[in-house]
């Protein structure tokens, strides 16, 4: 077995990427641990987001944070979906590492990222947690922190705070 559960020999799918593709992405902690211990780790999240979507040029349309992963709905006027994710992904677990000291992978494999039709899929985005309760995503339509929240009982940061690149 070669790396994430791969066959040696066999090549990953290629990531499908062009300008103006839009995407839901998610990635979930290793072995689904935490990638989120609180307040503040929510809030670098964003703030890395919206540094790497006005370094990229990605637009972003929808977004939850869970404890253990995230989901983001986006799109790549650029089609640069690797170099973004990439340097998104670095980026946080090097602020989170720092931040509690620690090393290693804090992402479990790869990213998923499946291309969408955005007309119609920003209307229905929603998440279903294990216990059935749904959520309701944020769509970026105001561009101010101040609309974040922290809900304490959920666990889930959402907001309309992310700055369209």
């Amino acid at each position: 077995m070669g790396r994430a559960g791969q066959l040696d020999g066999v090549a990953r799918k290629p990531r499908l990427e062009w300008e103006g593709a839009c995407y839901h992405i998610m990635a979930r902690g290793n072995a689904r641990a935490r990638i989120f211990e609180g307040e503040e780790d929510y809030l670098l999240f964003v703030e890395t987001l919206e540094e790497g979507l006005a370094r990229f040029g990605v637009e972003l349309h929808a977004w939850v944070l869970m404890p253990n992963h995230y989901h983001l709905a986006a799109s790549t006027p650029r089609g640069n979906l690797s170099r973004w994710m990439a340097w998104q992904q670095t980026t946080y677990t090097a602020r989170y590492n720092r931040r509690y000291r620690r090393v290693g992978h804090l992402f479990q494999g790869r990213y998923r990222a499946e291309v969408v039709d955005a007309d119609g899929y920003a209307r229905h985005l929603g998440y279903k947690d294990g216990s059935g309760v749904t959520h309701a995503v944020k769509r970026v339509e105001r561009l101010r922190r101040s609309d974040g929240i922290l809900d304490r009982n959920l666990g889930i940061y959402e907001g309309d705070s992310i700055f369209k690149g």
